[in-house]
Order: C-alpha cells, then structure tokens, then sequence
C-alpha cells in the first residue's frame, strides 16, 4: 500500500461514517417506511439498523488514529511510511481490531458497585492504542532522522 492509497481510504471511511451519522440524526430520514391501515406512516428501519454502532466506532476510532500518522509520513519519504505501515498493519491494527470486537462482546458487569456499564476490555484499548501512538512516534522520528541526510 502507498502513502496516497491510505490517505484515499482513510477518508474515505470518515466521509462514510459521517454520512451514516449524519443520516442516522436526520429523524424524518427512513429507508423503510410501514403504513397501517389508517394511513399512518411508521419508520420501521433506520440506517443506523444497515450500519451497526460498533462497526462505525470501529471504523471511526482506526481511521482517527491512522489519520494523523498518514499525514505526518505523506511528505517524508516512502522510507518513513514503510517503517511505520509495516509493524502497524502486521502488528497494532489487527490487534486493536480483535480486542475491539471481543470488547464489544464482553459483559460490561451490569454497573456493578456504583459503577455504570464498565467494559473490563477498555484499559486493554486504551494500553493498545497508547503503545501504538508512542511506538509509531518514535519509530516515524527515528527513520526520519536516519534518513534526512541521504
């Protein structure tokens, strides 16, 4: 994958995933549309039911956290991006990717004790994506700096 090719997607799935919010805020917006016998009109769908929540966050919160390291590495050399792309996409994205769906599916404990509606996969997320800011970080300076000179 190229520095233009991620840039493309990644904007790509926000301008989605704006759309499908922005639809989904739209309450006279509805794909399936039911009339009773009377001739009154319910909304028996919205695109919020084509497009489940967690899916969009997901898409969202990767796009988000892939945006700022693609812009940081489109004007360096292809160098750079390649020693960032290649450990996020063989290591940080599919990580982040299946502790975010076995998150989703967790029992978030009910709000047990006072606490309301706890994931116990959240400080795991959280760690996850901080390890992936911070080694991208330093492995983005560190070839740029090896590679400034040549």
């Amino acid at each position: 994958m190229t520095k233009n090719t991620l840039l493309i997607i990644i904007l790509s799935a926000l301008l989605l995933v704006s759309v499908v919010i922005w639809l989904d805020s739209l309450h006279g917006y509805c794909p399936g549309v039911y009339m009773d016998s009377s001739g009154v009109e319910y909304c028996t769908k919205r695109i919020s039911d084509y497009f489940p929540e967690p899916l969009v966050l997901s898409i969202l919160a990767l796009s988000l956290s892939l945006l700022p390291f693609s812009l940081l590495t489109y004007w360096t050399k292809e160098e750079v991006f390649r020693a960032w792309w290649n450990p996020a996409i063989r290591f940080w994205i599919p990580a982040i990717v299946i502790v975010t769906i076995f998150t989703a599916w967790m029992d978030s404990g009910s709000g047990a004790m006072g606490v309301v509606d706890f994931s116990p996969g959240l400080p795991i997320l959280v760690l996850l994506y901080s390890l992936f800011v911070i080694t991208s970080l330093v492995k983005i300076i560190r070839t740029y700096l090896r590679t400034r000179g040549k």
